[in-house]
């Protein structure tokens, strides 16, 4: 009888080593797999990543384009303005000296007693 418990125990051991021996091949083969998968997602991952700075410096080198060609049109019309101001002041002394010199002694006579007061 002790015979037999013995060898009920030894094929219980046996079956149960067994058991665990495949339970132990797949779970490196399901280890295998999530490293696999792992290595996919964290690729896929990277292109998104490169996709969205691609399309960001896109985003940013288009606003900066618009920011400029503004500049630009700011600067001409300024430009333009000021070409426009000169000529009228150069116009308006040419057509009245005189008056344009009692301006400029106004001005003058103005900043001077602004900076005495100092």
């Amino acid at each position: 009888m002790a015979e037999n418990i013995a060898q009920h125990v030894k094929k219980d051991a046996e079956a149960i080593q067994a058991d665990l021996q495949k339970a132990l091949e797949q779970l490196k083969e399901d280890l295998v797999s999530v490293k696999k998968d792992l290595g996919e997602v964290a690729g896929q991952l990277a292109q998104r990543g490169r996709s969205a700075a691609g399309a960001a410096r896109e985003t940013l080198r288009e606003s900066a384009s618009e920011q400029m060609a503004h500049l630009r049109q700011a600067w001409e019309t300024t430009r333009e303005k000021s070409g426009q101001a000169m000529e009228t002041t150069e116009r308006s002394i040419h057509d009245h000296p005189w008056a344009s010199v009692a301006v400029a002694f106004g001005v003058g006579l103005v900043l001077g007693k602004l900076i005495d007061r100092r």
